[in-house]
């Protein structure tokens, strides 16, 4: 019986020293670890891990972390894998180092009761920083929208230019260009007060058509903005306030005529969709209003070989609007998992709609019980060309969500797609959320859980990599391209601390290029 024991200790070292998933809730231990996931990899640097609380929050009680790239400090509870105390059931890293395996565990104490999780491990991502630049003014700037050139970017924002008697900042709707470095080479003004929210390069990367608002008007006060301009120099070729009363959001260009679609009457409780058809000159060809609920957004469009794929959302559930070539309503999809949609793009002959989800969600731990909440998670419906919907999946590690609201995506090769966000652990007054208006943030009420966030999937939906950037105040990302293999990110940031070398303003156009090389 004594051989017996001594075989089965040394079975279960040998399983640790591998690192092997042990399933301890089988042998009376309830302290069950949530997140990253055991065996992730490609996690954030700083990474918020997570247990489920076997306390049920019963005070007073606390947490020890253990975390280290040494299995054995970790399992002998060394002083040096000690990382930290917490009374929460997570508890946020700072500065591992990229590229690495390390070990964890958490160590609950109530009382003369402790009770141990098991021993998990992950690996951090490789993403690199080659370029972080803030552009703007001494006051409230930022942007939503970044497209390629051969020879550096096009950005749509808006500048800002006074401050009123609140201190409030105005700001101008504005397309910038600027170089691979994120050097302004030019900046073109749209009006006195608004947003650009898209852009897309045409005419053989000649000239740029810029969608947005144009809050600058008398009547009405709101009109949804409509311009072309020149690559070269930012010269304004039109600018017309053609939606009255609406707000623009996303753009399809076309041979001989483009597409925008958005948010009409924004501002009263009830919002529809307006989808506007222009040719190349800016007259408007063909407007269509929908009307799904009392609250209802576009937020992008794409082209496609037989009409038109909007996205967006309707009284807090994602939907599509497949359309034909006149944008006559074909059908459309209420995706009640998914609160709202805020980027559609092709991929594999398929098309993939992107948002988040906040709604109540079963999550089930691995090793054992299971918890319902309704955290944020990114949200991404699979459809086809016909209309039918393929697939829809939120994203979890674990049996939490990744805390994560993506604006937009980018494809990499044929199999990668990379998601840009703004990372947000809980909802505040100073959360991006239906779409990120410049004026909506109170930096006197500092939330440094709001961060510029990247998320690496395969296209059968596996995340193999995530990253955050920021520093104390609220930072965001809101549009992502690819280009020679590098990532260029393009948001807005409140910081000056933490990824944040510098603050012009209250806020800034930010700049990142990620690099995996």
């Amino acid at each position: 019986m004594k051989r017996f024991h001594i075989l089965t200790a040394v079975i279960i070292l040998i399983m640790l020293s591998q690192c092997e998933y042990v399933p301890f809730g089988s042998l009376g231990l309830d302290l069950y670890l949530s997140s990253p996931q055991n065996g992730s990899e490609g996690v954030s640097t700083s990474p918020t891990l997570e247990w489920l609380d076997p306390f049920y929050g019963g005070k007073p009680r606390k947490f020890l972390l253990y975390l280290s790239e040494d299995l054995n400090e970790v399992l002998e509870n060394s002083k040096n894998a000690l990382i930290g105390e917490t009374n929460d059931s997570r508890f946020e890293v700072k500065g591992l180092k990229k590229g690495k395996t390390y070990y964890w565990k958490v160590i609950g104490e109530k009382g003369n009761t402790k009770i141990s999780s098991p021993v998990w491990k992950f690996k951090t991502n490789n993403f690199k920083v080659a370029k972080n630049k803030n552009l703007g003014s001494p006051y409230e700037d930022g942007a939503f929208s970044v497209k390629a050139l051969k020879d550096g970017y096009i950005l749509g924002g808006y500048i800002g230019y006074l401050l009123n008697e609140y201190h409030d900042s105005t700001g101008a709707p504005a397309v910038f260009r600027i170089n691979e470095d994120g050097d302004l080479i030019w900046m073109s003004r749209l009006g006195d007060n608004g947003t650009i929210y898209d852009i897309e390069v045409t005419d053989g990367d000649k000239n740029i058509i810029a969608v947005g608002v144009d809050n600058s008007g008398v009547s009405p006060a709101v009109s949804g903005v409509v311009s072309k301009l020149s690559v070269n120099d930012g010269k304004v070729l039109f600018k017309k306030d053609l939606a009255p009363n609406s707000t623009l959001f996303g753009i399809a260009p076309g041979n001989s005529h483009f597409v925008a679609v958005g948010t009409y009457m924004f501002g009263s409780p009830d919002s529809d969709i307006v989808m506007l058809k222009f040719d190349s000159s800016g007259n408007c060809i063909k407007k269509n209003v929908l009307d799904y609920g009392s609250k209802d957004y576009a937020h992008d469009v794409i082209a496609t070989k037989s009409g038109y794929i909007v996205v967006g959302s309707s009284d807090e559930n994602g939907l599509i609007i497949f359309l034909d070539k006149d944008l006559e309503v074909k059908s459309y999809k209420l995706i009640n998992d998914c609160t709202s949609f805020y980027k559609v793009i092709a991929l594999n002959g398929k098309y993939i709609a992107i948002g988040y989800s906040d709604k109540a969600k079963t999550f089930y731990c691995p090793d054992g019980g299971e918890i319902n909440d309704s955290r944020i998670s990114p949200c991404i419906t699979t459809i086809d060309e016909s209309g039918d919907i393929l697939s829809t999946k939120r994203f979890f590690s674990g049996c939490s969500s990744y805390h994560f609201v993506p604006y937009s995506a980018t494809v990499v090769g044929s199999d990668i797609l990379l998601l840009v966000g703004v990372r947000t652990l809980t909802f505040s007054n100073n959360t991006f959320y239906e779409y990120p208006f410049h004026f909506e943030n109170a930096v006197s009420d500092p939330d440094d859980n709001q961060d510029l966030m990247i998320m690496k999937l395969t296209s059968s939906g596996s995340v193999t990599g995530y990253e955050h950037f920021g520093g104390s105040y609220e930072d965001g990302g809101f549009d992502i391209t690819e280009k020679d293999g590098d990532l260029a990110i393009i948001g807005r940031t409140w910081s000056n601390d933490g990824d944040i070398a510098q603050n012009l303003g209250k806020s800034d156009v930010w700049f990142l290029k990620i690099t995996e090389r």
